[in-house]
């Protein structure tokens, strides 16, 4: 068993390295998807909807008329019954939410977080607006190479155990 193996060679990445950098820029990548939304989750800046558009937002009373349609909120995913409280956002389409009850959330806590239509993801007025803070275009690019740093170096300490494997193997066919 050969125990001198050679230092790691930087210059020429390892195998499956360009597969495994093609699968995180492919928009199916769970991990770029989920780097995304930290991305934008942990930006300082608020991405709501502003106060005041939120509180202008008409609550209204389920009817018969809209009953028929058999819609559900997308929120909860429970079907509107007669009397329910919605909100209906202003989108091409109008799309109807709960605007808060027992048992739904309701649209207006999304739009605290979110300033589109979970729908169609039409934009209303920001928080952010305001701010006039534009996004940092290098984010995205320091988290995609901390993960390829992150996959090299678990690379390196699995090679660095199995080195140690190899080694108490080699010691125990000496006996």
């Amino acid at each position: 068993m050969d125990m001198n193996r050679s230092e790691p060679n930087f210059n020429t990445p390892p195998p499956n390295f360009i597969q495994m950098l093609n699968s995180i820029v492919q928009n199916n990548n769970i991990i770029l998807r989920t780097e995304l939304i930290n991305l934008n989750e942990s930006d300082d800046s608020s991405h709501g909807c502003n106060e005041e558009y939120i509180n202008n937002l008409e609550e209204k009373t389920i009817n018969e008329e809209i009953l028929k349609k058999k819609l559900q909120c997308s929120i909860c995913l429970e079907d509107f019954k007669l009397n329910d409280k919605y909100i209906a956002l202003d989108c091409d389409e109008p799309h109807i939410f709960h605007s808060g009850c027992e048992t739904c959330s309701g649209i207006k806590e999304w739009l605290k977080r979110k300033n589109t239509c979970p729908m169609c993801r039409k934009e209303f007025p920001s928080n952010s607006e305001n701010n006039n803070s534009l996004p940092n275009p290098n984010a995205l690019e320091n988290r995609i190479s901390n993960i390829i740093t992150n996959y090299i170096n678990e690379i390196e300490e699995s090679n660095e155990q199995m080195d140690i494997q190899l080694a108490i193997q080699a010691s125990l066919n000496d006996r």
